[in-house]
C-alpha cells in the first residue's frame, strides 16, 4: 500500500470513528474549508471533503473529512460554514462588480449624464 492509500485509508478509520464505529469520538468545532474529490481505489465516493477543525484540538491538526461523514453529528458546523462561504462569495461578486464599474468609468465606458 503507497502513502497516499495509507492516508486515505486513515481518514476512513477517522470517519467510521466520527460515526461512532470507533471507541473515540470526536467533536466538530468548525468547518474550515472544502474540496472537490474523485473517487480513488481506496474510497469509492466521489464528491465534497471538508477540512475539519476538531474541538479540543489546533487547527494545524485539522483533517480532511469526506461529506457524508459529517451529514448528522456535524449538521450544525456544516451548516454554518455553508452560510458563511455563501456570504463570502456574495461580498466577492459585489466587490467584484463595483471594481468592474470603475474600471469602466476610468475607460470612459460609464453613462454619460444629461447637463442642464
Amino acid at each position: 500500500m503507497d502513502a497516499a492509500s495509507k492516508r486515505k485509508a486513515a481518514k476512513l478509520q477517522e470517519a467510521v470513528q466520527l460515526l461512532g464505529g470507533g471507541e473515540e469520538e470526536y467533536e466538530v468545532e468548525k468547518i474550515l474549508d472544502s474540496r472537490a474529490v474523485e473517487a480513488s481505489s481506496v474510497l469509492e465516493d466521489e464528491g465534497t471533503e471538508y477540512k475539519v477543525k476538531w474541538k479540543g484540538y489546533s487547527e494545524e491538526e485539522a483533517t480532511w473529512e469526506p461529506g457524508w461523514a459529517l451529514e448528522g453529528s456535524a449538521a450544525e458546523a456544516l451548516q454554518d460554514f455553508q452560510k458563511a462561504r455563501a456570504a463570502a462569495e456574495e461580498r466577492n461578486a459585489a466587490r467584484q462588480a463595483l471594481q468592474d464599474q470603475e474600471a469602466r468609468k476610468e475607460r470612459g465606458e460609464g453613462r454619460a449624464t444629461a447637463s442642464k
